[in-house]
């Protein structure tokens, strides 16, 4: 008889392959899963985000060589500007409902002695929203943030060369860590300052292994968003080929626009796929370093998720 495989611990102190191995080994254990929730939420976005994305790509004469001067408000350009906000707009739905399907999973993977197996989407709504509300308190506080940083580098910038390349260095050295603030803010019972707080406490003990995380898995979703990215990329070399611009002034076939649209949408969908892996291993990372840092198992927080 085949024996189970134990199951992942979130809070474990793990060597930078073992961290790499629980990710894949969560992925492995549950794709079908994590596959079918994030079709279901992901997809429809993606679909919406595509026609954005189109009318956004139709429309780059916005950036041609006179970008800078004046610009002529016609319709081409406005359509140009409400498909970049729409397109933003949705990228931050997006990846806000990734961010609360993927650790709503892990959440509820952690707490229970079977796993994810007989999971329903009902298990899953009540971490889901309180994650969706947490993720966007999250992004206006980093938002704020960085805004703050960026004026500040800017003040800097007016002093000399040298305070410039410091207030980078800086930057840099502070945001690598805030990679360490979803899993900490979603997965624990703390308020935003206190997930702050203990962000750049553990991150900061964990710089070095946080950014190579990111490097590596930003390596391995790359390259996965480039494959699923290609055939999207061939209708754009074809259309432009076909039509010499991407002006309005062009009339590319129905053909064409439907398959920019359908090609468009599965490179956005690839890119979220793989944003999901590295927000996997984001969590186990912050799970080495809570146990390397804190030496304590952290589990109450996760065994209440479903009291709220």
């Amino acid at each position: 008889m085949e024996t189970q495989k134990p199951k992942i611990a979130l809070y474990a102190r793990r060597s930078f392959g073992e961290r790499l191995n629980a990710t894949f080994d969560f992925i492995k254990e549950n794709w079908k899963l994590l596959l079918k929730y994030t079709t279901y939420a992901m997809l429809p976005l993606c679909l919406i985000q595509s026609v954005f994305m189109s009318r956004f790509a139709n429309a780059s004469d916005l950036f041609g060589p006179e970008f800078g001067q004046s610009v002529d408000w016609d319709p081409a350009t406005v359509a140009a500007v409400i498909g970049y906000l729409g397109y933003m707009l949705f990228a931050f739905i997006a990846s806000l409902a990734l961010y609360s399907i993927v650790y709503a999973l892990m959440q509820v993977y952690a707490r229970r002695d079977e796993r994810l197996v007989g999971i329903t989407f009902n298990d899953l709504r009540p971490l889901g929203t309180r994650n969706a509300g947490r993720i966007i308190v999250m992004a206006i506080i980093v938002t704020f943030l960085v805004i703050m940083a960026a004026i500040v580098m800017a003040m800097l910038a007016f002093m000399s060369r040298w305070t410039i390349v410091f207030s980078l260095i800086a930057f840099i050295a502070l945001t690598i860590p805030l990679a360490l603030l979803p899993p900490i803010y979603l997965f624990e019972q703390v308020s935003i300052g206190e997930a702050i707080g203990k962000t750049y406490r553990l991150g900061f003990a964990t710089w070095g292994s946080t950014f190579l995380m990111l490097l590596v898995l930003g390596i391995i979703g790359y390259a996965l968003q480039f494959v699923l990215s290609l055939p999207y990329y061939a209708v754009i070399v074809a259309k432009t080929l076909l039509t010499g611009s991407y002006s309005e002034s062009t009339d590319p076939s129905i053909g064409m626009r439907f398959l920019e649209y359908i090609f468009g949408t599965i490179s956005l969908f690839g890119a979220y796929l793989a944003s999901a892996m590295t927000i996997i291993g984001t969590a186990y990372q912050y799970g080495h370093a809570t146990e390397l840092v804190d030496s304590v198992t952290v589990v109450d927080d996760i065994d209440n998720f479903d009291q709220l």
